[in-house]
């Protein structure tokens, strides 16, 4: 019965005694679920937030690439939101200088706009239509 006794309390003692595994496991874990919240927040378009908690992995896990890939995707994509926004503003105001029947004003806002996004064909269209009805006038 002694023997039992003190077996079970060796193997107790083993058992309380990680080797330093569980640190390991738990930084694992808080970086997966770190990661996981990053990505749930780029995909629903939340760049800033998503960017916030992969800078957070990268540095539990500095050897990590995916986190840093992630983090320049993050920067892309708030860059393309500004663009886009400021390409709508000016759309949005040459539209209406367009139905004031400034063609001036308006064909100015369409050529800004089509310098930023060259490969649109709306701001060019209109340019064309701005002319025609300056030329009529």
């Amino acid at each position: 019965m002694r023997k039992l006794i003190f077996l079970t309390s060796i193997f107790l003692l083993i058992s309380t005694f990680d080797f330093g595994q569980s640190t390991i496991n738990t930084k694992v874990d808080k970086y997966e679920l770190i990661i996981r919240k990053a990505d749930k927040y780029y995909q629903g378009h939340e760049w800033y937030k998503a960017k916030k908690y992969y800078l957070k992995a990268s540095k539990l896990k500095s050897d990590d690439t995916y986190s840093k890939d992630q983090v320049r995707l993050c920067d892309d994509n708030i860059k393309n939101e500004k663009l886009n926004k400021t390409y709508n503003d000016l759309i949005t105001k040459a539209d209406n200088k367009f139905k004031a029947k400034d063609w001036a004003g308006a064909k100015v806002l369409y050529q800004e706009a089509s310098a930023m996004k060259a490969d649109e064909q709306y701001p060019k269209d209109q340019i064309a239509q701005c002319d025609k009805l300056m030329s009529t006038k």
